[in-house]
Order: structure tokens, then sequence, then C-alpha cells
């Protein structure tokens, strides 16, 4: 199987837990974004070259002033050997502004075992730092999945 079918029998899996009609599945730049309970919203992109899949989660944006420094260094301290990302980044897209959480996944090997698991806990990290930017002053969560701008 080439890394893009490995991706979209991934992707199948997922629309079958989600019950998502039709299937999820990368489009003609090998992307794919989507929302999971109106709260989560996931940009997917494939580099075939390396059989990698970047998974890339907006949390939202970074607010200003002192609450945002002091967010920063809260986030950076959770990015501490993953110790609150599950296994994830976090990180600042300097251009945009936005928070998001990051992971790579091996789409090489196997039928994708974990990929499941991972999208879960990669949500309740990104609940706990949606709510911690929310408690840091901000009440914008950003711009919308197809207006994020997040170089990918």
């Amino acid at each position: 199987m080439t890394p893009e079918q490995k991706t979209n029998h991934l992707l199948g899996e997922i629309s079958r837990t989600l019950n998502v009609e039709p299937a999820l599945a990368l489009n003609s730049e090998d992307n794919c974004i989507f929302t999971i309970d109106e709260k989560f919203g996931f940009i997917l992109f494939l580099d075939e070259s390396i059989e990698q899949l970047l998974i890339t989660l907006p949390l939202g944006l970074l607010p200003d002033g002192e609450a945002g420094r002091d967010l920063a260094v809260e986030m950076l301290a959770g990015n501490y050997a993953w110790g609150l990302t599950a296994g994830a980044t976090l990180g600042l897209d300097d251009e945009t502004g936005i928070l998001s959480l990051c992971h790579n996944f091996d789409v090489s090997e196997g039928r994708g075992e974990g990929f499941e698991q991972l999208l879960s806990d990669m949500i309740g990290a990104a609940d706990y730092w949606m709510d911690k930017i929310e408690e840091a002053g901000t009440d914008d969560v950003g711009p919308s999945l197809s207006e994020t701008g997040i170089r990918v």
C-alpha cells in the first residue's frame, strides 16, 4: 500500500468510529481537515516522501500582554518531556498567532494501530490547553479551520 492508501485507510476507520459519511480522505494536496465534537479541528498533512502524517490541532490565539507571556511559559513547561501534551508538541505559528498541538504519525508500517487513540489523547490535551487559553483572558478561539492559514 502507498502512504496515501494507508492514510486513507486510517481516515476510513476514524470515519466509521465517528459515523461520518462520506468517509474522510486526503484531498489532492494530501490534506484532510475535519472537526470532532464541533470543538476540535484537525488538520492532517501527509508527507509521502517520509511517510509521515503531520497532525495539527489548533487551540486558539495567544493572548496579548502579560497573560500571554505567562501562558507561553506554562505551555513551554507543559511541553517539557511531553508532560501535558499527550506526546504531541505545543507550538505557535508566528505568522498567524495560533497556538497548536502537533504530532507526527508514521504511516510506513503496520495498519496504523494507535491512530485513533492518538487522536483521542490529543483531544484530551487540547481540551486542557483550550481551557488554559480561555482562563488567560481571551474568548477568541481564533479563526475557523478553513481560515487558519496554518502552514503545513
